[in-house]
This record gives C-alpha cells, structure tokens and sequence, in this order.
C-alpha cells in the first residue's frame, strides 16, 4: 500500500476549470509531491485525460504527459493510485456540493515579512503596470530610492489569485507583485501556481512572486 495523504501532508483539493476543454475540475497536491487533477471527487477518483491537451503537444505519448513546470504534471494512466485518509476523503467529497454556493466569504491574506508560501489558484484580477515609486511613496532621484534596488528598474505588474480549498470550505485573497517579463503569457482566469515572500517597505507589507507557473492538465 502506497502513502496515505490527507492534511498532516498540507493536501489541498481546489476545483477549477481545464484551460483547454472548459470542463470543470479538481486540482489536487500535497507536499508530498502529488499533484493531479480529477474529473470527479470519490470512487472511482477519475483523473482528467483532455484530448485537447494532448492533441496540443507535440512527442506526447498515450501513455503518459511528461513535467512541464513546478506546479503540475498528469499521468494519464493510473498505475500511481492517490491514497486519501478516510477523514479527508469524506470531508471534500461533502464540501464540493456546498461550495457551489457562490457567497463563500473572500478572506484577504496580508503579507507577513519575510514569510514565503506556495498558493495555488486562479487569477482574479490583474493590474498590468504598476509604479514602484508612488506604490511605496518614494520620489525619484532621493535616496528613499536606495529602498527599491531589489526592484533593479524592471517593470512590475499586480496580481490577485484567489484559492478555494475545498477542504476547508474557505476562499482566500493573494495579491501580490510580479516581474512582467515573467507573466507574459499568463491571462486573467488562468489555472496558476504562485511562490510568492512577504517583504517591507518604507512601512507598507507587499507580497512579491518568486515562482509563478500555469497549471497544465
């Protein structure tokens, strides 16, 4: 028998929407490793094949979907069976219903200094240029500007991510600054995966993204 997974693990269970086929899905990862998604929550735990992401690769197998990123990868066939602990198992088999309710409350997580977490999502809203200097109240040509050298004169978007774990039945808020040139081909509503540090700056908490990856089925 495999590993059992469940929360001792930080398993999470979010439903989102397959960027490819439109079906709605279930992405589920654990520090384990794991990370696959579901057709459908509960015996006999299909996993999602998508025929319009394999006919988009190119040297792809029947078999199998090689890693792309650091947030996913798919094994089409199941020889590699997820184990859940019964507890857990039950818990998001009963909460997927209820979290079609479209009034789950939005808690807005704040940044904490120098505190780093994974979050996985989908993006809200997106802010394509932000100004550095009037985000943080720093004039130009002051010395204030030495504050801003991690920034090193690249252009900077803001993005939200919200992430619904089913598990917990609760939805939570992620905004957060990230180098342009590292999300040119992400798009509002898209599938994502976020490592993303807390930091300080002339007083004002931000969250600035270390890692940002689509999530490929």
């Amino acid at each position: 028998m495999g590993l059992i997974h469940g929360r001792w693990c930080n398993a999470k269970t979010i439903p989102m929407t397959c960027r490819y086929c439109g079906s709605d899905v279930f992405y589920f990862s654990c520090n384990c490793g794991c990370k696959v998604f579901f057709d459908e929550l509960g015996d006999p735990w299909p996993r999602h094949y998508c025929e319009e992401y394999v006919s988009s690769l190119s040297n792809s197998t029947q078999s199998t979907i090689l890693i792309k990123n650091t947030f996913s990868w798919e094994l089409v066939n199941n020889d590699n069976q997820i184990l859940l602990e019964n507890e857990y198992e039950k818990t998001i088999i009963i909460n997927k219903d209820k979290n079609k309710n479209k009034n789950i409350s939005i808690e807005k997580i704040d940044p904490i200094d120098n505190e780093t977490i994974e979050i996985i999502g989908i993006i809200s809203e997106i802010i394509p240029e932000i100004n550095i200097n009037k985000k943080f109240n720093i004039v130009s040509h002051t010395i204030g500007t030495l504050l801003l050298k991690k920034f090193d004169n690249k252009h900077y978007s803001q993005f939200t991510v919200h992430s619904l774990n089913i598990a917990d039945r609760n939805k939570k808020s992620y905004t957060f600054l990230v180098n342009r040139n590292n999300v040119k081909n992400i798009l509002k509503g898209d599938n994502v995966g976020v490592v993303i540090t807390g930091n300080i700056i002339n007083n004002q908490k931000y969250w600035l993204c270390n890692i940002i990856d689509k999530l490929e089925i």
